[in-house]
């Protein structure tokens, strides 16, 4: 399962996380790990166009990320990760 999560760190320091998000499920983890570098080199190329944004695709520990940092100081990161279909990074479930 491809993963999504999105954080922003505004200034002065407060941090707004979202949820995770689900946004495919993939027969091999090669495929996931391919769209999730994708989408990842997307959404940095769409802060770029904007001018006000420096925004990179960076893959760490098996993470792939966009990270964009505004000339105002604020800075976002999307996360994108492959699990495997028995893990949610939400947590578990209430009873």
């Amino acid at each position: 399962m491809l993963w999504e999560q999105s954080t922003f760190l505004n200034t002065p320091a407060t941090v707004q996380d979202s949820q995770p998000l689900t946004l495919g499920a993939f027969e091999k983890h090669a495929k996931c790990v391919e769209v999730s570098q994708k989408k990842a080199e997307e959404e940095a190329a769409v802060w770029t166009s904007w001018g006000t944004t420096k925004a990179y695709a960076v893959t760490t520990g098996g993470w792939r990320m966009a990270l964009g940092y505004k000339t105002t100081g604020a800075m976002r990161v999307i996360t994108y990760n492959c699990l495997p279909d028995t893990v949610d990074p939400r947590g578990p479930k209430g009873k």
